[in-house]
């Protein structure tokens, strides 16, 4: 019966997430009017909806690592990219509010855009990797303020339980020259919640647990500059990679 129900609820979703997220939009906006500062405003409405999209959709977060966050200062979230249910869960486990890079096309949406836009978020063009790299030169004295960014290395959706792909250069490049230690996020469970390419959420069971995981950040040697971001590339995918999988095989593991 519960099954049948998370379809029913799936098609209902399919028109009140784009209301949901209209009005919350509005509400950043009008906030922001009325002179409350820009991080009170992002962190307490982004905590709202977050919390409010994954009641309404029937996702846990089981949120592990936050022990590893620094404590002081900026840093940089990398995390694997498998859905768009990535952006909730990430809002609900953070111990503290960071901005998203987000691609460009999503700042054209009507409402949404400008609020996202006016909050912080980094606006990433994707085909226009000069453009990207400007964006990351412009937000370095805001990690300078203590600011914190989040940023997928893969630079898209990745299909497949715990596929990791190749990672981009750009966030290395913004860490390394804005002085802010790396901190990876795995994610599993997202990617069954919304399926790339689909717009249907959490279909076939009432409740579903996706795991959150901060994992150990690294500190890049700010002496050496551009010239080590092949090896942060590697020791970070690593990293991320291995821990994918041994969370794939204890999610696959039979229950006693």
């Amino acid at each position: 019966m519960l099954k049948l129900l998370s379809y029913v609820r799936a098609v209902v979703l399919m028109f009140v997430v784009p209301v949901w997220m209209a009005i919350y939009s509005a509400w950043v906006i009008l906030q922001l009017f009325m002179g409350v500062k820009k991080e009170t405003v992002g962190r307490g409405i982004s905590q709202v909806w977050a919390r409010s999209m994954l009641f309404i959709s029937g996702v846990r977060v089981d949120i592990r690592g936050t022990q590893w966050m620094p404590q002081q200062g900026g840093f940089l979230y990398l995390f694997n990219h498998t859905s768009h249910y990535d952006i909730p869960v990430m809002f609900f486990s953070s111990p503290k509010y960071f901005n998203f890079g987000a691609k460009s096309e999503l700042f054209s949406i009507p409402i949404f855009g400008q609020a996202i836009r006016k909050t912080g978020a980094l606006e990433i063009e994707r085909k226009n990797r000069q453009k990207v790299l400007s964006i990351y030169k412009q937000a370095e004295h805001r990690v300078a303020q203590g600011e914190a960014f989040a940023l997928a290395p893969e630079g898209t959706r990745c299909e497949g339980f715990g596929v990791l792909g190749e990672f981009k250069r750009g966030p290395f490049f913004f860490s390394v020259n804005s002085k802010m230690p790396l901190v990876p996020v795995v994610m599993v469970g997202c990617e069954e919640v919304v399926k790339k390419h689909s717009i249907f959420i959490n279909v076939g069971v009432w409740t579903r647990t996706v795991v959150f995981e901060i994992l150990e950040p690294i500190y890049p040697d700010f002496t050496k500059g551009e010239e080590q971001i092949p090896a942060l590339q590697e020791t970070v995918h690593l990293k991320m990679k291995k821990r994918l999988e041994e969370l794939w095989q204890e999610r696959r593991a039979p229950r006693a």
